[in-house]
């Protein structure tokens, strides 16, 4: 039971949403009920994942305790019981994970049809334990009572794929008295973004993954693609990804706000970024920020130099290919990306940028059009079942093959589509500018995109909205049959 399934639409949210309202109402367990059906949510799409993640939140809270225990006393402590569940919680997400073979990973993460051993949901579960452990650490927050932080650490939402919410930012919520009533003004707009991140997977994400993986599949079957089919395959699965982990995000947020909570954006129009470093600063967005503040900076970031830099950009990186997967496509895609922004370091430090507003329009394009390319080439890595199916379509996608006859491989082209998709990544607003009046009216922070949307198509609660997203959820649903899982459930 995803997002995306009729269970979950029809079924599970609304049956979870009511009866939390009604027990509050009732001055009832409703942080208890929110609990249980999360913990009833992850059951139904994983009974294993239920075993770990009570030990996992046992033995975190009761390290968490120790630390509040030893904060009053000299600091080792601390740092003992902390590193202690630093290596207990990235053992048991290791362990797993060397469980899943490479090859049954790509079945598995492209194929849904297919089931995995790995566990949904304990990569971003021990990400968040580790985040929590270090605000703790750090004394940016306090150690809740053990409901808040079952809430905390399993909200159903967010666990699947993200984002990483501090803990301060989500307990300061759940404090609040009107939290257990509902926000009337919070309802239009967390049915308006989970309607737009189910179209963006259902009817974006999902019907051109058939044309990545035709061409994909055939090149890791030996067969030698065209110029063309390359790079149909590498495009399509570029906008695949990308609206598939942008609808996850749409989604997320529009659940949290269903129950009266805001979840950090997570995804800001990473391909109109205009370097690598600009990229990372929009995808996963949330998960980035972890790794910088958890492994590039304790590791000297760039305050030491840039050889010391450049060492923490690798290994950040490297690292992200890791917790991918253990395959050779996933540690050299890291591993090309650190390169990447090893090389957008280096030259922002012997040229430094203009602001974009001082840029001219085609010099902004330039850099755009070449960090798209640049992650279009990657991503033929992260797809590929292997390195030789890797460096077959890269040949292919540079005109290097020769003897390839047109059409005998049988490869889908989806054409049409890839120029649709590419106008929406590029061109049309997304959903934090749409919403930019909702979301700035509680928190300026939210409104920092400079876009120059105008007033009058800003989303509002009317009939016009109601009437377009409305257009939007009926055409996901007659397709939700064909739907996939998200792409990012596998990591």
């Amino acid at each position: 039971m995803g997002f995306n399934s009729y269970a979950f639409i029809f079924f599970f949210l609304p049956l979870a949403w009511t009866l939390f309202y009604l027990i509050a109402r009732a001055n009832g367990p409703a942080i208890l009920w929110l609990v249980g059906a999360s913990i009833t949510f992850y059951a139904w799409n994983d009974p294993l994942l239920i075993s770990l993640m009570i030990v996992s939140l046992l033995i975190n809270y009761a390290l968490a305790l120790k630390m509040k225990v030893s904060a009053g006393k000299s600091s080792p402590p601390i740092k003992r019981f902390f590193i202690t569940g630093v290596f207990i919680n990235l053992t048991l997400l290791f362990f797993f994970k060397g469980m899943i073979s490479n090859d049954a990973h790509y079945q598995i993460a492209f194929d849904s049809s297919l089931t995995t051993g790995f566990p949904l949901a304990l990569s971003f579960m021990t990400f968040q334990q580790i985040l929590f452990l270090a605000e703790l650490k750090s004394g940016k927050t306090e150690n809740p009572d053990f409901l808040n932080y079952c809430l905390y650490m399993i909200f159903f939402p967010q666990l699947l794929a993200g984002p990483l919410v501090k803990p301060q930012h989500f307990f300061q919520q759940i404090a609040e008295e009107k939290f257990f009533r509902i926000y009337w003004n919070y309802i239009p707009a967390g049915l308006t973004l989970f309607s737009l991140g189910l179209f963006k997977k259902v009817a974006l994400a999902d019907p051109i993954a058939r044309f990545s993986d035709s061409a994909f599949n055939a090149a890791h079957l030996g067969a030698t693609l065209t110029t063309g089919e390359a790079w149909s395959g590498a495009l399509s699965f570029s906008f695949q990804i990308y609206f598939d982990l942008s609808g996850y995000a749409d989604m997320a947020m529009g659940v949290a706000l269903l129950f009266g909570l805001r979840l950090p954006w997570n995804f800001n129009s990473p391909y109109k970024a205009d370097s690598i470093i600009e990229f990372w600063r929009r995808w996963h967005m949330t998960l980035s920020q972890f790794a910088r503040d958890l492994i590039y900076i304790p590791l000297g970031g760039s305050e030491k130099g840039f050889m010391r830099q450049a060492f923490c950009l690798l290994t950040v990186m490297v690292l992200t290919g890791l917790w991918h997967g253990a395959g050779a496509t996933f540690i050299v895609w890291g591993a090309l990306h650190g390169i990447l922004l090893c090389i957008n370091h280096s030259w922002q430090r012997f040229f430094p940028d203009k602001t974009l507003a001082n840029q001219p329009a085609w010099g902004v394009w330039i850099k755009r059009f070449a960090t798209f390319m640049s992650l279009v080439l990657l991503w033929v890595v992260f797809r590929a079942e292997n390195m030789d199916t890797a460096l077959s379509i890269w040949k292919s996608m540079l005109g290097m093959q020769s003897d390839v006859a047109n059409g005998f491989n049988n490869v889908k082209i989806g054409e049409d589509r890839l120029w649709v998709l590419a106008a929406l990544a590029w061109l049309a607003p997304n959903s934090r500018e749409w919403m930019t009046r909702f979301f700035s009216a509680f928190d300026s922070s939210q409104n920092t995109n400079q876009t120059t949307l105008n007033k009058k198509l800003e989303w509002r609660p009317n009939e016009y909205w109601a009437a377009f997203l409305a257009m939007l959820f009926i055409v996901a649903l007659l397709q939700l049959p064909a739907s996939r899982e998200f792409i990012y459930l596998q990591f």
